[in-house]
This record gives structure tokens, C-alpha cells and sequence, in this order.
């Protein structure tokens, strides 16, 4: 019985997969542009991302044909290429778009500096609503309306960032 009941998995509507995938996405968009030296890596290693944001990877991957395993024996990332460029960077997870944009030590890029950064506690922000839109999704069945709200108002102060960010070369 116990097997039988771990082999069930919840799976949310797709209507309300759509629109946590389009919060996370306006989170996205949101964020101060970065782009990563080609083929450096160097901050690419083990990745976490939330169940919202695998489903984002996948449909990315699924429309481009690219073959991709979530897990890799062989290199930190599962998603680089031989050439260490990452086949998903368009659908990357929020960590990954956050590297380089963040005023903290562990997220600048030692390549490339932005004139602007966001601060460390908006970052965490981010993170922590990306997490609760994919726990909301997969205990509700749904993203609560204040996460939706809390959303709304993070995007407009990083939107602020983002229109003083533009990447020094």
C-alpha cells in the first residue's frame, strides 16, 4: 500500500501551472540584464531550482529540441554544453540569472561588472517567493492572491534596477 501510494503524484491544473509560470516569469523579466562571458562558467556548479521553475526548463527545452539531464555525473551543471555554454540560458533557473547582478561577494562576477547591483535582501526576496509560488502550487493546487500582490510589488522595485543596470564592458 505504502508503494502504491508514493507511486501517486499531485499534479496541479495546467491553468494554474500557466499563470505560476508567468508570476516567475515577470520575476524574471524583472531582473537587472546580465550577460555571462561565452563559455566561462566559472560560476556554474551544483543549481537548485524549484518545481515551477523545472517546468519552465523543460518546455524551453522541449520546444528548442534540446536534450538535456537534470542530473550529471560528469560536471557541476547538467545543463552546459562541451563547450561549457548553457543550452537553456534563455529558461536558466532564478539563481543563475541573479549571479553577477547581486551586491554580495559570493554573486559578482569577477569578468564583468553592472554599474548598478541589487541589494543582497531583494535577491533573497526573489528566492523566497519563487519558493513559495512552487510550495503554493504543489499544497494549493494554486499561487495564493497576496503571493500573487507580493509578486506585483517586487517587480516594481527591481524594475528600478533594471533601468539603471546596464553592463560595463
Amino acid at each position: 500500500m505504502i508503494n502504491r501510494m508514493a507511486s501517486i503524484v499531485y499534479q496541479p491544473p495546467r491553468e494554474e501551472i500557466e499563470r505560476a509560470k508567468s508570476l516567475v516569469l515577470e520575476i524574471y523579466d524583472a531582473i537587472p540584464d546580465f550577460e555571462c562571458v561565452p563559455g566561462c562558467a566559472d560560476c556554474c556548479g551544483t543549481i537548485k531550482f524549484t518545481y515551477i521553475e523545472r517546468q519552465i526548463i523543460l518546455e524551453y527545452a522541449r520546444k528548442n529540441n534540446i536534450k538535456i539531464e537534470m542530473v550529471s555525473a560528469t560536471k557541476n551543471c547538467p545543463v552546459l554544453d562541451e563547450n561549457n555554454r548553457c543550452k537553456i540560458y534563455p529558461a536558466r533557473p532564478l539563481i543563475c540569472r541573479l549571479f553577477g547582478v547581486v551586491d554580495h561577494e559570493l554573486l559578482r562576477c569577477p569578468y564583468r561588472q553592472p554599474k548598478t547591483l541589487i541589494p543582497i535582501d531583494l535577491a533573497l526576496e526573489c528566492l523566497r517567493i519563487v519558493d513559495e509560488i512552487s510550495d503554493e502550487l504543489k499544497i494549493y493546487g494554486r499561487v495564493l492572491d497576496q503571493t500573487e500582490r507580493r509578486v506585483r510589488n517586487l517587480v516594481k522595485r527591481l524594475k528600478k534596477y533594471k533601468r539603471r543596470c546596464r553592463v560595463e564592458d
